[in-house]
């Protein structure tokens, strides 16, 4: 190969064959590890659409501009936002609760109640997103964030009715990170 070509492995390409996904309330025990149970707080959210999850991290950047350029002179980011987003398909406590911020569920069978939250509330939750790959497994924890889209669930006799979620990282104050990544994977250690 010339000098200077990329170096390829296709070892290297991941793909998310499938995980799970959990909230717990915020100051639960945060994972430290890739694999090691999740603190018992944690709750499962069930099953995913079979499209995954979506993890985008961008930045607000503003323009510094000159009269002596067409181009700007110089770029401040003023921001940054971090979110995931996914679609439920399972429909029980603690996905209505979690979707709809904070969500009461009253559970008197035959007649369980769902009472949405006072307007004011904000339901900040820790999340974590866990997938693998063959061998290797990542784990994604966001010590603090919302459900922050607006929710929109079609029900037809011919699919699954979905509940969207976006979820918003916040910063978690004292010094943490607003997001971890955890993996095994080998290709980190080069």
């Amino acid at each position: 190969m010339p000098t200077g070509s990329p170096v390829v492995n296709s070892n290297q390409i991941l793909v998310g064959l499938t995980g799970l996904v959990a909230v717990a309330p915020v100051g639960t025990a945060a994972p430290t590890t890739t694999s090691g149970a999740l603190n018992g707080a944690f709750k499962e959210l069930g099953y995913l659409s079979d499209d995954g999850f979506t993890f985008t991290e961008s930045k607000d950047i503003a323009d510094i501009n000159v009269w002596q350029s067409f181009y700007s002179a110089r770029k401040l980011i003023t921001g940054r936002n971090v979110q995931v987003e996914f679609v439920m398909r399972e429909w029980f406590d603690d996905t209505l609760s979690f979707a709809l911020g904070g969500a009461t569920v009253t559970a008197a069978h035959p007649n369980h109640t769902v009472t949405p939250p006072s307007p004011a509330v904000v339901d900040y939750r820790a999340l974590v997103i866990e997938w693998i790959d063959g061998t290797r497994y990542y784990r994604l924890y966001f010590p603090k964030g919302l459900a922050v889209a607006e929710i929109s669930s079609q029900f037809t006799r011919t699919d699954a009715a979905g509940i969207p979620i976006t979820f918003a990282g916040v910063d978690p104050g004292a010094g943490s990170n607003i997001y971890t990544l955890f993996t095994n994977d080998v290709a980190f250690s080069s």
